[in-house]
């Protein structure tokens, strides 16, 4: 089941653009703008720019693109986020992860190879490539 929704939590509250609540199963494409949150089962793909939580009673099958992942369920396949993840005590991933940031809470589960890239690797390769400067030969001085 997919709805928009406000999650409470506490004192801190979160919104949330998208949720896919305990007790639903949803197989497909997940997109969302914002805040998505699964606590249920999902198998697919799972893509957006910004953050995803995956709740402790998740269980997730998917290949993942995304901004930011919190993760404190279950989920299998790989990622690829462009910010961080974040693996809570609770959490488990089975698969390889890139990410320019990482931060694994003790308890975590991460069974796969992970790659740390920064956002910038690919702007920093372009400036180690300098350009051949190529002379103008075609103005040479008259010889009198």
């Amino acid at each position: 089941m997919l709805f928009a929704t406000s999650v409470s939590k506490g004192k801190n509250r979160t919104d949330t653009t998208a949720l896919i609540g305990e007790g639903s199963y949803l197989e497909g494409k997940f997109s969302f703008e914002g805040t998505g949150r699964i606590d249920g089962s999902f198998k697919g793909e799972i893509d957006s720019k910004d953050i995803l939580i995956i709740g402790a009673t998740a269980k997730i099958e998917a290949e993942v693109k995304i901004g930011k992942l919190v993760v404190e369920g279950t989920i299998k396949g790989n990622i690829v986020a462009t910010e961080e993840i974040l693996i809570h005590s609770t959490g488990k991933i089975y698969g390889n992860i890139t990410t320019p940031a990482l931060i694994v809470e003790k308890g975590a589960v991460l069974e796969g190879v992970s790659h740390m890239e920064k956002k910038s690797e690919s702007d920093d390769k372009k400036q180690l490539q300098q350009p051949q400067i190529q002379q103008d030969n075609s103005k040479k001085p008259d010889k009198k």
